[in-house]
């Protein structure tokens, strides 16, 4: 295995190419360029064999600047283009990072690692299917708590920027009360 990472920019796509030394590509995390402003939604997308793009990652730049990755690209899927889309792409760029995966990794299965039984990956799945429910709902409520946060902020903020208005009004009516209106009277000779 060895490091491979790349930083894909918007509107300059990254096209990686497979020699026959690196046979395999395991792209497991993206995170957003260091500096990028709040509140923007960028996704990171690749299109494989020329079809139509594959969402592989959206980051946000308040809540989720980082996403695991996990997938793996090989020869037979030909180059790959990765590229940046999403609101405020225009100016942040993404960092992918991961490894190459050579032949001495691979065994003569081209699995990496033991070759599991059925009863092996069953097992898993049905661990996976009783684990899962619980992390997702932990998962869940932590978003809701993170929104409930955000939400109470926002408000609070808006809240206080309405009274600083109302405030600032009443200033100025209270200003314009105060003085008095004389009418003209306008003497004409005749």
């Amino acid at each position: 295995m060895s490091f491979w990472g790349v930083e894909v920019l918007p509107g300059k796509p990254f096209i990686q190419r497979f020699s026959k030394s690196r046979r395999k590509l395991h792209i497991s995390q993206a995170t957003l360029s260091s500096n990028v402003a709040t509140g923007y939604t960028i996704h990171c997308q690749c299109n494989v064999r020329e079809k139509n793009p594959i969402l592989l990652c959206s980051l946000n730049t308040t809540y989720q600047r980082s996403s695991h990755i996990d997938v793996e690209f090989g020869e037979d899927d030909g180059d790959i283009l990765l590229s940046v889309t999403g609101n405020g792409s225009n100016d942040y760029g993404v960092h992918l990072t991961g490894y190459y995966i050579s032949d001495a990794s691979i065994n003569g299965h081209g699995v990496i690692g033991k070759i599991k039984s059925e009863e092996e990956n069953v097992a898993e799945d049905n661990a996976a299917k009783n684990s899962s429910g619980e992390s997702q709902s932990r998962e869940g409520n932590n978003k809701v708590e993170k929104m409930k946060r955000f939400n109470f902020g926002f408000i609070l903020k808006m809240i206080l920027l309405i009274f600083l208005v109302l405030f600032i009004l009443g200033r100025i009516i209270s200003t314009f009360e105060s003085y008095e209106v004389q009418p003209k009277v306008c003497t004409c000779w005749m």
